[in-house]
């Protein structure tokens, strides 16, 4: 039996362009380095990452993000947030972090990348003309497949952030309920670990590198935990484990932060 196709899910980091920025406190370059050496150990065929790789949206910022990223010596793959500017992505992001391509087939997977970005916005939405083109490349697509997307399509219990996910989920879950070859829908956004049903697919959302949303809170406010990254092995037949990786960093965010922009 071939061996299965590992990917590693990597979720905002928010980087900024000076190597010292720090998010309510928190060092985001520091930690993304930290936990990139932990993926690192786990040797995955793909890091795919699901946003929010820049907090500032700096030409510099990206360079940061394929200097950090080079040494793992894997494909990469990358698609934006709504802190990140998806056309500056697109012109730096061709090196060891591809930030172009939306579709590939890997280990008898197929793997598609949405972008929900709406610009100005912290929510997410998918536009009519997306959602055609993803029907259309689900019917040429036969075997198992994993769809990434930042703003996840389902609520995650916590009243702040389910109002900033996907604003328009209804036509997406259609989509796949009518594509029962979509396996796996993996979500960033949320900077805290969930698992759901969606169509005929397990959506998953990932923690962040950074700091981490408190799980069903009314408003905004932080956890106490490490950053981390989820795993998966996925087999030719479509079957998949997922592990869920915690990094201890020493780093603490601001106990009394309201949010941020």
């Amino acid at each position: 039996m071939p061996a299965p196709l590992t990917i590693a899910q990597i979720s905002d980091p928010h980087l900024f362009a000076d190597p010292d920025g720090t998010l309510l406190g928190w060092p985001t370059r520091a930690s993304f380095a930290a936990v990139l050496d932990h993926v690192r150990s786990t040797a995955p065929d793909l890091l795919l990452l699901t946003g929010d790789l820049a907090q500032d949206g700096q030409p510099a910022t990206y360079q940061a993000v394929s200097d950090l990223l080079a040494p793992l010596d894997a494909s990469c793959l990358a698609l934006p947030g709504n802190h990140d500017d998806p056309a500056l992505m697109q012109s730096l992001l061709q090196g060891p972090v591809d930030a172009t391509t939306t579709v590939t087939s890997m280990g008898g997977w197929h793997l598609v990348l949405l972008d929900s970005h709406v610009p100005g916005a912290t929510h997410g939405r998918l536009s009519a003309e997306a959602l055609s083109r993803l029907d259309a490349t689900l019917h040429r697509l036969d075997g198992p497949t994993l769809l990434a997307i930042h703003h996840p399509p389902m609520p995650v219990g916590a009243a702040w952030l389910d109002a900033i996910l996907l604003h328009n989920p209804a036509p997406l879950k259609a989509c796949l309920r009518a594509h029962p070859q979509v396996r796996l829908l993996l979500c960033g956004h949320v900077h805290q670990a969930h698992e759901a049903a969606f169509g005929h697919a397990t959506a998953y959302t990932c923690p962040s590198t950074c700091i981490q949303f408190k799980t069903g809170a009314e408003a905004f406010a932080l956890a106490d935990r490490a950053p981390g990254y989820r795993v998966f092995a996925l087999h030719p037949d479509g079957q998949y484990e997922q592990t869920l990786h915690r990094v201890p960093v020493p780093f603490q965010s601001d106990p009394a932060a309201s949010g941020y922009s």
